[in-house]
């Protein structure tokens, strides 16, 4: 899998302005009752935690870790990084202004803290007890992920999901050419890849088998949430292979908060807009999780270019581990090679297809040497060649809550805000910018007060268990 750097320094960002009117972001200060202060106390100190037993740390790299969940859960002060690689972290301005104002874990931005915390973890794993981790990825001269079991056990759990519900889209090889177009419509894998997005480590605490039972236990009717998800998604029998290729089941209108996919659908198939490299037909996929979504987002890509909506996909993956299981360049080698390696022969199908793609020059990854998408800075402020690539692709998809979260600045939007009064009046995708997005956070725009009242109606937890979902545009 080629993968691209962005060749841009991380000082070289964008002088552009954060949207008109941005509310205050989200703190764990604005009160105990918020999902914002139950992620920092609890659930960031459980995700500590758990990386601590799923990776077998002992001696004094468990015991920082430790002592580093009991500063996050007791609300300590933010102290600077000091891996010399993360010295440029401390002058972004969130976190340069949080440092100034002796801003808490409590007090301070949530999605500044949230990025920070895997910095922090960053920094003990592979700087500061660098001897007692190693590179996990045979052969790799990475550094240490400390995610990747959990990555890889998600991968593995989603092998259900892969067979029912993804590679059914495509049609059996043994009746049709792999490289055919797929007999699903593009807006059938545009939902899949949405409801992909349901299943996130950082939500169950990197317990890969929980998150992808609670996405695959959604899927089957049975709502959302993490308590207890596993358990149910174990529950309710798997449909017969292909069983959910109409459009209306992949759909799942009544969990959809909005629907722009036929939008999306409409700007795949104009002509490419002014400053397209080559006059090229360009779609970026801002990645969210490895595993499921990875999966779900590579059929996707492949749904595309072989359906000819574009000429080049390019996947924007992370540069470090952050939030569990975001996805990194490696991830989707590695989510590729175990397509390639699967007994299903539509799946080995699905990676020829891929490698074939990835090897004319029309899937393409990038991001790994971008550390912007691991900033705690809005997409506004994103580097200048970033924005220049952005302003000629037919289509920006945005996956996931933290990029949602990233584009509005983190902040208490009025549910009903229209989506482009939220957006930098600089954004350079206007237009062409699509969020497919499970609800993870208090954040959200673009939804009628009906609506968001129905969805309340039916659960307490409809902004955060991951079970109401958008598509929309910017």
């Amino acid at each position: 899998m080629r993968t691209l750097g962005s060749g841009v320094a991380a000082s070289a960002t964008m002088a552009r302005s954060p949207p008109a009117h941005l509310p205050p972001p989200l703190r764990g200060s604005d009160g105990s009752h918020t999902f914002t202060f139950d992620t920092v106390s609890r659930r960031l100190p459980a995700i500590v935690r758990s990386t601590i037993a799923a990776n077998g740390y002992a001696g004094a790299l468990a015991a920082d870790l430790e002592r580093l969940a009991a500063e996050i859960a007791a609300g300590a002060p933010l102290v600077a990084l000091t891996a010399p690689a993360l010295l440029p972290w401390n002058a972004h301005a969130p976190m340069a202004d949080a440092l100034a104002r002796r801003e808490t874990w409590i007090s301070a931005p949530w999605f500044l803290v949230e990025n920070y915390m895997y910095k922090r973890i960053w920094q003990l794993t592979n700087v500061e007890h660098a001897a007692a981790t190693g590179a996990r990825r045979p052969g790799s001269a990475e550094p240490h992920d400390p995610f990747l079991l959990q990555k890889e056990a998600a991968l593995h759990a989603s092998d259900g999901a892969l067979l029912e519900s993804i590679l059914p889209l495509f049609g059996s090889t043994t009746s049709a050419s792999p490289d055919s177009p797929p007999p699903a419509s593009i807006a059938h894998f545009v939902y899949r890849s949405l409801w992909g997005n349901r299943a996130d480590l950082s939500i169950s605490a990197g317990d890969g088998a929980r998150a992808v039972g609670d996405a695959l236990h959604a899927e089957r009717g049975g709502g959302g949430g993490s308590a207890g998800g596993a358990a149910r998604g174990a529950q309710v029998a798997a449909p017969p292979l292909g069983a959910r290729v109409s459009l209306e089941q992949v759909r799942d209108g009544a969990r959809l908060l909005c629907d722009d996919a036929p939008l999306l659908v409409a700007a795949l198939a104009a002509p490419p807009p002014t400053g397209a490299p080559g006059g090229a037909r360009l779609v970026v996929v801002c990645l969210d999780n490895a595993g499921l979504e990875l999966l779900t987002d590579l059929a996707l890509a492949a749904a595309l270019l072989v359906g000819g909506q574009c000429d080049v996909v390019e996947l924007v993956a992370k540069d470090a581990p952050t939030f569990v299981s975001d996805a990194l360049p490696a991830d989707v080698a590695e989510t590729v090679g175990y397509l390639r390696a699967h007994a299903s022969g539509d799946a080995r199908a699905l990676a020829r297809t891929l490698d074939t793609m990835a090897a004319d020059g029309r899937l393409l990854v990038s991001g790994g040497a971008e550390p912007f998408c691991t900033s705690p800075c809005g997409f506004w402020q994103m580097p200048r060649g970033m924005a220049e690539r952005w302003c000629g692709a037919s289509a920006v998809l945005l996956k996931g809550d933290a990029n949602y979260r990233r584009l509005l600045g983190d902040a208490h939007w009025p549910h009903a805000t229209p989506p482009a009064a939220a957006l930098s009046a600089e954004w350079p995708a206007a237009g062409r910018t699509f969020c497919l997005r499970t609800c993870k956070s208090e954040v959200l725009v673009g939804v009628s007060a009906e609506r968001a009242a129905a969805a309340a109606a039916e659960s307490a937890a409809w902004l955060t268990a991951g079970t109401y979902g958008v598509v929309q545009r910017f």
